[in-house]
């Protein structure tokens, strides 16, 4: 190859955006971008639909380890929710 690092170009894909400023939310902005990769524009948003879709594809993925047992904890929640009986509200 015989080129160094300072001879490439810095190319930034059109439309890459940026993360807002003071946003703590470095992680699923990273994950986002990674996922739209190859297409031409990069239109990512973080909100809480963005979050909620990030955290249950990682929880319910076959090599999650810890897959089952969240499943039951979720749906014992629920259950215990539904009757009234939020474990939340004893905090």
């Amino acid at each position: 190859y015989g080129k160094r690092i300072t001879e490439f170009k810095l190319v930034t894909p059109k439309g890459l955006g940026r993360q807002g400023e003071g946003s703590n939310d470095c992680a699923v902005w990273v994950i986002n971008w990674m996922m739209q990769q190859g297409e031409n524009e990069y239109k990512i948003e973080v909100d809480e639909g963005s979050r909620l879709k990030i955290a249950l594809q990682l929880t319910l993925h076959p090599f999650n380890k810890n897959r089952d047992l969240m499943l039951t904890k979720s749906l014992e929640h629920k259950q215990a929710f539904v009757k009234g009986n939020d474990p939340e509200e004893k905090n």
